[in-house]
């Protein structure tokens, strides 16, 4: 494909960020040592992005970035957006990782035009996409 911007029409992000896995970490670290409590936070991290993950997916969206503890999503309009944000805050806002923690979840939906580049990367034609 050539070089450029082309304009995809409307669309939304979600973002959903997760609040608590410090104190989780530091909790497990200080309960099972630095590898156990890590393969722990790791597990809970995984637990909780499948099912929001999975809830992503079933109202039609795309998962474009994990960035930490925080989920990045694209939706095709963003009706499925906020359809899929309500569905969230409503029935998995709060995660059990452990006894004692609760992770919490945080989200943001915003729409608008959203466009798609296409970098080049020189004379070896390879490149890579991006959305904005």
């Amino acid at each position: 494909s050539s070089v450029g911007i082309r304009t995809i029409k409307h669309a939304a992000v979600m973002l959903l960020d997760v609040s608590g896995f410090t104190r989780l970490a530091e909790t497990m670290a200080a309960q099972h040592g630095d590898t156990l409590g890590a393969e722990i936070v790791s597990r809970c991290v995984n637990a909780y992005f499948s099912l929001l993950v999975d809830i992503i997916v079933t109202h039609g969206g795309d998962v474009l970035k994990y960035a930490g503890d925080a989920i990045l999503a694209l939706f095709p309009c963003s009706i499925a957006a906020v359809k899929c944000a309500c569905h969230v805050v409503k029935h998995n806002s709060q995660f059990d990782a452990a006894p004692d923690h609760t992770l919490t979840l945080h989200g943001a939906v915003a729409s608008g035009v959203v466009h798609d580049m296409v970098m080049g990367c020189g004379s070896s034609g390879s490149s890579s996409g991006s959305s904005s």
